[in-house]
């Protein structure tokens, strides 16, 4: 996958957020360009709030548990919108 355009970035995330991406398509590229994309629409604070929720959410519409093991890490996650200056 290459870098998306805005509309196939909006898409990405309208399908993160509705939990219907697959788990297929759901990379560290698409893990980057959503949660930049929540940065820039919602500043670093909430956008960190939206993801820790989104993606415990699409892990489990994959079945995929959210335990210490696997799953959420928050960590990982953490560091866009804390590495991101807002604009």
């Amino acid at each position: 996958m290459a870098w998306p355009m805005r509309d196939e970035l909006d898409d990405l995330v309208a399908r993160f957020r509705a939990r219907t991406l697959p788990k297929h398509e759901w990379t560290h590229l698409a893990h980057l360009a959503v949660g930049l994309w929540h940065v820039h629409e919602h500043g670093p604070q909430r956008a960190l709030e939206l993801l820790r929720s989104g993606i415990t959410r699409l892990n489990e519409a994959h079945g995929t548990v959210n335990d210490d093991a696997g799953g959420y890490h928050e960590t990982t996650s953490a560091i866009v919108p804390t590495a991101t200056p807002a604009s």
